[in-house]
């Protein structure tokens, strides 16, 4: 189904660097969307998806990492507007509830 909209494909395409955001992205109604002719929708909400994690991420070194618990520590956060959202953010990433698969030490003081 996805696959026949070449749009929508390609947007996913470019998200499967972000692993975790991929197995969390519910797709079981995407047919019922298809049906209702929102597939621009659909393509412009991949598209920001895909800005966000890219910006979050920077280094493309750092996008295989970002796996499910680093998405849903993420998913809804505002660290620049939210001091809360900051902390919390900070404290996950010292914790390595954050991009916890990012073991090499200097890596990690870089990204910090």
């Amino acid at each position: 189904m996805i696959r026949s909209r070449p749009r929508v494909y390609r947007g996913l395409d470019k998200l499967k660097d972000f692993q975790g955001v991929i197995e969390e992205l519910q797709l079981s109604n995407y047919s019922k969307y298809a049906a209702l002719h929102v597939e621009e929708s659909v393509e412009r909400y991949i598209r920001h998806i895909y800005e966000c994690y890219s910006n979050v991420a920077g280094q493309d070194t750092i996008r295989y990492h970002f796996d499910v618990q680093t998405t849903k520590e993420l998913e809804g956060r505002a660290p620049i507007a939210s001091n809360f959202d900051r902390k919390l953010i900070c404290s996950a990433f010292r914790s390595k509830d954050l991009l916890g698969g990012v073991t090499d030490l200097y890596l990690r003081s870089e990204i910090e």
